[in-house]
This record gives C-alpha cells, structure tokens and sequence, in this order.
C-alpha cells in the first residue's frame, strides 16, 4: 500500500473527532483521504460500529476480520502489517450474505457541485481459484443518506470506478496485494447529472456481487489510499503525495497542493494542471503526456523520473510551448522543466561568440535534479505562439544561461523540420542546465520584444508614462497613444530609439494633458519594415484637480494665469459689469498651467468678469483702475 504522508493521517483524525454522522467536505480543504490504518490487524472478530470504526463509514456487517483469506462473507481488514491496511471483502454464494461498504459525505462548500475526483488502489488480497471478480462503485445522493442497501446507487461509469481482480483460476490462497501485480489505482471523476446541493449528501460504495461456484466464496478484493475532491469553481484540488496511474483532465482544471506522481497515462484533453515549486507534478519512469494543446498543458513545473525521451506539457497563458529531453542514461535520472513567459534578454547580456540574439519574451527553466547524465535539448516554436518572429529558421539555436556568470555564455543546435511558422531546434550532449531561449546567430530573427515595464503615474498635476524595450533592435519609432475608454487611440507624443543594439532601453514621458478621470495608455511601437508591435494597456484615474483663474489688469492689459487646466478648445472672454462683451478669444489648449494676456486698450475702469469656457467653465471678477 502506498500511502500518503502524515499530513492525511492528521486530516483523516480531525475529520474522526468532528464528525456527526458524516464528513463534511468544506471549501478551504475541498477533498478527503482515508489510508484505512486505522483498522485492526487482529486475526480475531473484531467490531464494526457504522460512523464510528472509522468516522463516516458504514456497512451492513457488524464485524470484520483481519485476515487476508476465508469464505466467511463478511469485511476484512487486509493487509501484511499493524499499520498498512485496507478495506475490503469476500462475499460468499448467498444472496443474504452480499456485503456492502461505503463513505458518507456532506457536500458544506457553500456552493452546489457537479463534478466529484475518486481516486483509490483497488488490491487483491486472496485467490478463490475462480473466474474474475468485480469490485463495484456506485453512488447515491440526498438530503440525509444512510443506508447502503435502500435507495437506486448509480454506476457513473459505468465500469470505469470498479476494480477487477487480477489473479484468477490459479491455485487458491493468499496474495500480497501491495504487490503491483495485485493492485490497480483507480482515477475518474464523476459527472453529477443533478448538482450536490450544498448541505446535501453523498454515499460512495463498494461491494462484489454474491457467488455462484460450488459454495465456494469470490475473491478477496479491497480499497486503499482513497482520494475524494470535490470540483469548486470547476477546479479539483490534489493534495500532497497523490498518486495516479492514467487519468484525462478533460472540462476542468486541476490545482495541486502538494506533489502529484503519475505512473501511466496523464491525458491532457481540456483544462489547466496548476503546479508551484513546492506541488509538483512528477511523471515517473515510463509515465506519459498524451493529448496537450493550448486548451490543455502544465501551468508551472513538471518533473520527469526516468530514462525516458519525454516532451515536459508546460506553456501558459492560454499557450501549450513544450521544452523536450533526450533520454538519459539511468532511471533514477531527474529533470524538472518550466516555461517562463518573460524576456530571456532581460535575464544577463550575451557573452557566447557567434550568438546575436536572444528572445525577449520566453524562456525554459530546465533543471537536472538527479544524476548526471547528459541529454539533448529541444526548444519549439509555432505560429499559434505570439512570442515567434522567425525569419530566418537556419540561424535558430538553442541559448544557454549561465546562473553563475549570469550570462548567455553558449548555444548550440541543429534544426529540425523547419519553417518560419512552426519547428523545432535541437543542442545535443547538453551537460550544463538552468534557463534555455531560442537564439539567433544572425540578425535577422526579430525574436520579438514584448514590452516591460509599462507603467502610468500620477506626476506634476500629469501623468508619467514609462516603458522598457529589453532588446531594442530596428525600431524606426515607437508612439506613446491615450484613451478615455480604451478603445479609440491617439498619438500624444513621438518617440526616436536611443539605441537598437538588441540591448535595454527605457524611456518616459510626461503627460501633462491627461483628462480627469480614468486614462488609458499603450506604447506602439513601429519597426524600420513596418510591422507594428503595441503593448498591453494600462490605466490610471485622475480626481478632480485643483485648479484655480488668476486675472488682474495693470498698463491696459488683463494678465491672466490659470493653473490645471484640461485640454480642450476654450474661448476666453471678457464682460462689462451690465453683461457687454469687451472680448473674445479662443485657444486650443494642450493641457496644464497656462497665461493669458488680454488687451483692455479703451476700457473704462470698473469692475469686469472674465470669463472662460470649454471642456470646463471658470470666472473671476477683477478691477479695471
């Protein structure tokens, strides 16, 4: 039996000690495990108590027996030592003696939930010397359910959560069934055809049907290591030390909260695997990623066990951009590989002779966690990916980081099946690991940038735009354009490259026209062939800004200041004290502070209102001396 880490043991005991009939399954840990050593391992009759054996378990027998063989119809407690069990059974020929055993749950999320992950080890502890036996799983939800017997339990299979025994019409006895030649892992997720209302219940259950072969009992089957998780937000969660054989992530996501190991089959049909540092997902030897697309890869790091070739099913972003390794020489050899949607440029300069360019949007991490064994490379682009730019596919390389020097120190690498749209590049015999990006030993390549940095703030009564071009090369300008509802672009300021020699340059602006409320900036920036690349949008708002109209008259002139003005046509005018015009004049205003001189030659004195109109409205009353 392979079981979980302690962490599930503790999980288990403080569902036991709470529990009121069922175990409630909660939104912060969405999932159970049961690893069954808490049964006795006694060879005698032991007592079985439904709810209280093992907290929210139930069966319609009132004893099990320990032992790993018998015709007796009844439960068992299997297993080779005190702390490694499982639950099972051996029905006899009987249709009274059928033997059933279940896990009541309570759906307490808080929401309704329609998908539902079990996971078990189904294990072979006795040979009958008969025809194969089925273990069957069901399920019945409700209100309140309790019994085992009452009640129509669905198959959601069908088949596909039963385990069939393995051993057959050989010679009668016991098995070792944590050997792998006796045990199955089991994974599927159940399709609720009506939602787990929240505060409803669920019975999963197990049983073999009666026997029929001369009196004599079937099989000695049973379950371990069992894993429900409930499907929030149409994402299951995995907790530490999880093992499947195959399964297909297929209409929802997957999020780990500690190491998953898979040992056949992970098909990637549809929805996110999300993996951190800490929860990795780890293929062991001779483990597969079949099915990966942009709909269905690995959002963080995959580990490889093996000496297996092996294609790691990593991307992100909506973006499968898979990373491959040769295979190595032992099967105890480690790697771990992650794809980093970020500029390798900005990681180190390039020291490597002969190597011109790096990409400045991805990366691969690719780490050699055990042995040393040397492998072949292999980086991938496709058309589908927006981080391409390939021109020039014969100069594409494979480009090293050295962590230590912190540089792109080498490269190598020999095309395969090359277009401009999509291929592949291959450095063979790499010994030395860490991040890898695509490179170019020409210029050609553009190995496009996408922008860093771009940022928007508040500044002098403006706002200050900046952005970074992490690898600056043939741009003919680049234009800073605004937006009041992110849709309609404009020009407001003009920008020369300083450099274009691949290398980092930034740059800002200050915008002093900016309009209250919200504003909406993005960078484009034109190459010298003509191609436009923009950057994301980012947005700022903008209060009410003090601002305030100054106006006195002196030498037959109106001197007038208006501080934060937006930008705007506006028309100035000047009133006598009955409400005659004195003056007009207009402006197109480009923002900010701004002074005004207005002639008064041939006014009387008195008192005037000066008065401004346009996106915004002033007046201020002055004296004419």
């Amino acid at each position: 039996m392979m079981k979980r880490s302690l962490l599930f043991v503790l999980t288990f005991y403080v569902f036991a000690i709470s529990s009121k009939g069922q175990i409630s399954i909660t939104s912060s840990i969405p999932y159970y495990t049961q690893d069954f050593n808490g049964l006795a391992n006694s060879t005698s009759s032991n007592t079985w108590t439904n709810n209280s054996t093992l907290a929210g378990w139930y069966s319609n027998k009132t004893s099990y027996s320990a032992v790993n063989s018998g015709t007796a119809s009844t439960l068992y407690s299997f297993g080779t030592t005190s702390a490694d069990r499982a639950l099972g059974q051996i029905t006899g020929q009987n249709n009274n003696e059928r033997v059933f055993f279940g896990i009541r749950l309570k759906n307490t999320t808080g929401s309704s939930v329609d998908k539902i992950l079990v996971s078990y080890t189904g294990e072979q502890w006795y040979n009958a010397s008969q025809n194969a036996s089925t273990l069957n799983f069901g399920y019945l939800t409700g209100a309140s359910v309790t019994s085992l017997t009452t009640g129509t339990y669905t198959d959601p299979g069908p088949g596909t959560f039963n385990f069939v025994s393995l051993a057959n019409n050989n010679s009668a006895g016991t098995l070792d069934g944590n050997s792998s030649t006796n045990r199955k892992i089991i994974t599927a997720v159940i399709q609720l055809g009506t939602p787990l209302a929240n505060n409803s219940e669920i019975m999963l259950r197990w049983s073999i049907p009666n026997g029929n072969q001369n009196g004599v009992g079937r099989q000695g089957l049973g379950i371990d290591d069992l894993l429900v998780s409930f499907g929030l937000n149409n994402n299951f969660r995995i907790p530490n030390g999880t093992i499947f054989n195959d399964f297909n992530v297929n209409g929802f996501d997957v999020t780990l909260d500690g190491t998953l190991n898979i040992t056949g089959a992970l098909t990637l049909t549809q929805g996110i695997v999300n993996t951190t540092n800490n929860n990795v997902l780890i293929f062991n030897d001779g483990a597969t990623a079949p099915g990966v697309s942009n709909a269905s890869y690995v959002n963080g790091p995959v580990r490889k066990i093996g000496n297996d070739v092996f294609i790691f099913p990593v991307g992100k972003n909506g973006k499968y951009v898979p990373i491959a390794i040769s295979a190595p020489g032992n099967v105890g050899d480690a790697f771990t590989a992650e794809y980093i949607p970020s500029s390798g440029a900005a990681l180190g300069p390039i020291t490597s002779p002969g190597l011109l360019k790096v990409s400045g949007c991805e990366y691969w991490n690719l780490e050699r966690i055990s042995g040393n064994s040397n492998v072949n490379v292999t980086l991938y682009w496709d058309e589908d990916n927006a981080c391409t730019g390939i021109s020039d596919p014969p100069s594409i390389v494979v480009a090293h980081f050295d962590g230590v020097g912190g540089s792109w120190n080498s490269h190598g690498g020999i095309g395969a099946a090359i277009t401009t749209n999509s291929g592949s590049v291959t450095w063979n015999n790499v010994s030395q690991f860490s991040p890898f990006t695509l490179g170019s030993t020409t210029t050609f390549n553009v190995l496009p940038v996408h922008f860093s940095n771009v940022k928007v703030a508040e500044k002098q009564a403006g706002v200050q735009v900046g952005f970074t071009n992490l690898t600056e090369s043939d741009i003919d300008h680049y234009d800073i354009e605004r937006s009041i509802n992110s849709q309609s672009f404009s020009v407001i300021q003009r920008i020369k490259p300083e450099k274009n020699n691949y290398g980092v340059a930034s740059y800002t602006y200050l915008d002093a026209s900016a309009f209250e409320g919200k504003n909406a900036y993005r960078i484009k920036a034109v190459e010298t062939t003509g191609k436009i690349i923009y950057s994301d949008i980012v947005n700022i708002t903008l209060g009410v800004r003090n601002r305030g109209l100054s106006v006195y008259a002196k030498g037959g002139q109106a001197h007038v200041q208006i501080y934060n003005l937006p930008a705007g046509k506006y028309q100035f005018k000047v009133f006598s004290s009955v409400g005659q015009l004195i003056s007009v004049e207009s402006i197109n205003h480009t923002g900010g502070s701004l002074s005004q001189i207005t002639s008064l030659k041939s006014v009387m004195a008195g008192v005037y209102l000066y008065y401004v109109s346009g996106p915004v409205e002033m007046q201020k009353r002055f004296v004419v001396r």
